[in-house]
């Protein structure tokens, strides 16, 4: 998620040769972790970087 800013679960487990269920598992934890943060619903949700989070890493 370094050099895009937007990313889905698919994309990101056809980089990493990761199965899709475990960069799902891992992006809700993510989530409530406040890392990232999830934009639209159902087959077009798309993941980037919390914005907070984001501000916080580069001060």
């Amino acid at each position: 998620m370094e050099k895009v800013a937007e990313v889905t679960a698919g994309e990101i487990a056809k980089q990493t040769h990761v199965a899709r269920p475990t960069v799902s598992q891992a992006l809700e934890k993510l989530l409530r972790l406040k890392k990232v943060e999830r934009i639209g619903q159902g087959r077009t949700k798309r993941y980037r970087k919390n914005r907070s989070s984001q501000e916080l890493a580069d001060f």
